[in-house]
């Protein structure tokens, strides 16, 4: 009789999916026994567990990219500045050249002129 009587028992499926939820479908708490309440009860806990860590990883994975993201504005600030530096020294000494180059030319015709 007993052995009948567990034949005709609705299948328990249980899914744990990777992100900690759990769907559970064949499940009535009146045919359960204690020990499968109590293993039932673990799983769920199990769940909620994996659940709350995997919002834990995402909310550390969200603050990571955000951090990513200052450093490589800052960066990028950086060696725009480095370059628009670099670009006024040429220039500066660009102008400088040409600046000693026109006195050396200026003093050559002043001397030229004075003779």
């Amino acid at each position: 009789m007993e052995q009948q009587d567990q034949t005709h028992r609705k299948a328990l499926n249980i899914h744990l999916k990777k992100d900690g939820e759990l769907n559970l479908s064949g499940l009535t708490l009146e045919n359960l026994t204690t020990e499968e309440f109590l293993v039932v009860q673990q799983i769920i806990d199990e769940s909620k567990a994996r659940s709350h860590s995997n919002r834990q990883i995402e909310e550390l994975m969200q603050r990571g990219m955000m951090a990513q993201t200052a450093i490589a504005a800052f960066t990028i600030l950086m060696f725009s500045f480095m370059g628009i530096y670099g670009i006024t020294r040429y220039i500066g000494s660009q102008v400088q050249q040409t600046y000693t180059q026109e006195s050396g030319v200026r003093s050559q015709n002043s001397g030229e002129l004075n003779r």
